[in-house]
């Protein structure tokens, strides 16, 4: 499985890994990482969405279940909300040590492509793909 952290960093001398092909920030960095949500890899993720005070998003879409290291378990759903999804957030906020945690989740196309779906990612310095199923 691998594990892709995105963020679309503005901070000043964030070196650009690869080429921004979308209407993205110009600037950014792009960590990759595989399986698992490594303590230092968080961290520096944290670091570069802004810190303490950030807001990141957080994409489970290809993943069935999810185990936090902390034995929390988090299953995204197929289709409609699931109601441990604030929980989630709330868990994944104090694993990132960040201020929120948004996550954005659907494996509806129609859904994925509203913009008040896609919104959150706009107010955001950085978004967590999780590991899964990369078929999803």
């Amino acid at each position: 499985m691998l594990l892709i952290a995105l963020l679309g960093c503005a901070a000043r001398g964030a070196r650009t890994l690869a080429p921004v092909t979308s209407g993205g920030p110009s600037r950014g960095t792009l960590i990759l990482t595989g399986g698992e949500m490594l303590p230092g890899v968080r961290a520096r993720f944290a670091e570069l969405a802004g810190g303490a005070d950030a807001e990141i998003v957080y994409v489970p879409t290809a993943a069935s279940s999810i185990r936090l290291e902390n034995g929390y378990v988090y299953d995204p759903p197929n289709s409609g909300a699931n109601p441990k999804t604030v929980e989630f957030e709330a868990e994944l906020a104090r694993l990132f040590g960040v201020r929120r945690v948004t996550v954005l989740h659907t494996r509806d196309r129609a859904t994925a492509e509203r913009d008040a779906f896609v919104e959150p990612l706009r107010r955001v310095r950085g978004v967590w793909l999780s590991s899964g199923n990369a078929g999803r």
